[in-house]
C-alpha cells in the first residue's frame, strides 16, 4: 500500500496529510482484534474463525475497489483488517495443534513467518515493474 498510496489518494482526491489513514486504518482494526479472534477460534473453531476471516477479507478487498470516496475507503480497509485479525491467531493455532512436535513443525512455522515479509517484498517489485511500463 506504501508504493500505491499516491495513485489511491489522487484517485480519491485526498489531501496528502490524509494518505497514512491508507494503512493506519487496516492495522489499527488487525492489532486490536487479534486477541479477541484468538479467544473467538478457541471457542468455536480455529478452522471457522480462519475460513470465515479470509471469505470476510476477500468480500472486504473487492469491496473496497469499488470505494467512491476517501471515509468509504478507509473504513473497508478497517474492515479488512477485521478479516485479517480473524486469520492470524486461527491459522497459528490450526498450524500448531495439527503437526506433531519436530523439524516439520519447526518449517511449518518458519515458511508461515516468511509469508508476509515476501509478499511485502514481491509486491513492492510488482508495483514497481508495473509502474515503470
Amino acid at each position: 500500500m506504501v508504493i500505491a498510496m499516491p495513485s489511491i489518494g489522487k484517485d480519491l482526491n485526498m489531501p496528502e496529510s490524509r494518505y497514512q489513514w491508507i494503512i493506519t486504518s487496516y492495522s489499527l482494526t488487525f492489532g486490536c482484534f487479534l486477541l479477541l479472534w484468538g479467544k473467538v477460534g478457541d471457542i468455536y473453531g480455529k478452522r471457522l474463525v480462519f475460513l470465515l476471516g479470509g471469505l470476510w477479507v476477500a468480500a472486504t478487498s473487492v469491496a473496497t475497489a469499488f470505494s467512491p470516496n476517501e471515509i468509504a475507503f478507509d473504513i473497508l480497509r478497517a474492515l479488512s483488517g477485521l478479516g485479517a485479525a480473524a486469520n492470524v491467531p486461527a491459522a497459528i493455532g490450526i498450524l500448531g495443534t495439527s503437526i506433531p512436535p519436530g523439524q516439520v513443525k519447526s518449517y511449518a512455522f518458519a515458511i508461515y513467518s516468511a509469508g508476509a515479509p515476501l509478499g511485502a517484498v514481491c509486491g513492492t517489485l510488482l508495483v514497481c515493474w508495473s509502474s515503470q511500463r
